[in-house]
């Protein structure tokens, strides 16, 4: 029997507000513990460098590869919400490592 080693991919919807920075690095803390291999996709609405480098920082010290996205085809920021539906469709096809997805 082949043993799976467990990848997740953990796609973060993240409107941007400096409030909320505080509740994305408290979950970004047990990222790690939920796979031998994490990678964290935020899906955020603010491309601007200053905000993007505060959710850096909130991801910073844990050993997950994490990477910020802003999509631009969602067209109202309600959107936003919907943004890894895409993001996972590729994930399926082009990394077929993945063994979990979340959805936070």
């Amino acid at each position: 029997m082949e043993l799976i080693i467990p990848k997740l991919a953990i796609a973060v919807t993240f409107h941007y507000s400096e409030a909320r920075l505080l509740y994305l690095k408290t979950i970004a803390q047990e990222f790690s513990e939920l796979a031998h291999e994490v990678n964290v996709y935020i899906i955020t609405n603010d491309s601007s460098t200053e905000n993007k480098q505060a959710i850096e920082e909130c991801l910073r010290n844990y050993t997950c590869k994490y990477e910020i996205i802003v999509p631009t085809y969602i067209g109202h920021p309600f959107l936003l919400t919907w943004g890894h539906l895409g993001l996972f469709r590729k994930l399926l096809i082009t990394d077929t490592t993945v063994t979990h997805f979340l959805y936070l």
